[in-house]
């Protein structure tokens, strides 16, 4: 299949793109490359392409995809000093909105050929907030496992329901401040004093609402296992909603 063949099945999500030409820039970068879709607020086009033009290395490259969406292609070589690309969207993520005032979220492509990864960041972007509608960065990855949860039977949803979404771990996750904090503390890789600075909580409130969630829910989230059941069992119950 041609590449403007695959953009145009992704047009919904490219609102005012050229697809020709964005076809052409696409093939010149055919491989080698991480993307990163980026959204930015409606009018600040301007100032995101100027601070990425001195931001971007060499050999990464930047696609305007029209509307308030762009993308980075990051060379794979000089991503060196990052762990991965989720680590330099984050990096990019914050150096833009500090020295920009500007608000951005970024969906993270997969591993694959650099077309197939630029639909793939576009969807990570679209439908990542329903995972998570906080730490602004969503990957591909984050969006096969939502679709996985999905595509459980509806009868199987009803029996498993119960045990779940008990009364007890439905009001928690239907308390607002809970789920922040629950997911903050998730973002922030289970610690303690980084989750209390990013929320501006003290730290005994913050452990305190650890532990009504433990009371609640059974789980314990500062522990990896619970943690993961958790983030799991907050996927369904919004899918179930």
């Amino acid at each position: 299949m041609k590449i403007l063949e695959v953009l145009e099945l992704i047009r919904d999500k490219l609102p005012g793109a050229d697809l020709e030409q964005l076809a052409r820039e696409v093939e010149k970068k055919r491989d080698g490359y991480s993307v990163l879709a980026i959204s930015f607020e409606a009018g600040k086009l301007n100032e995101v392409a100027d601070f990425l033009s001195q931001f971007k290395a060499d050999d990464d490259y930047i696609l305007d995809m029209g509307g308030n969406l762009a993308a980075y292609l990051l060379k794979n070589k000089s991503m060196n000093e990052y762990r991965s690309a989720a680590d330099f969207a984050q990096n990019l993520k914050t150096a833009l909105e500090q020295e920009n005032n500007l608000k951005i979220q970024v969906g993270i492509g997969g591993d694959t050929d650099t077309l197939s990864a630029l639909g793939e960041s576009v969807t990570a972007l679209k439908y990542g907030g329903f995972i998570s509608d906080k730490k602004g960065i969503f990957s591909y990855k984050e969006y096969l496992l939502l679709k996985t949860l999905e595509d459980i039977p509806e009868r199987k949803m009803a029996e498993y329901a119960p045990i779940l979404f008990d009364p007890k771990t439905r009001a928690i996750l239907d308390d607002e401040d809970m789920t922040d904090t629950a997911e903050e503390f998730l973002n922030s890789s289970l610690n303690i004093s980084e989750t209390s600075r990013k929320l501006y909580m003290h730290r005994n409130s913050l452990l305190y609402r650890l532990d009504k969630i433990q009371e609640e829910t059974g789980l314990d989230i500062r522990e990896f296992a619970d943690a993961w059941i958790f983030k799991t069992i907050a996927v369904l119950y919004r899918i179930q909603k």
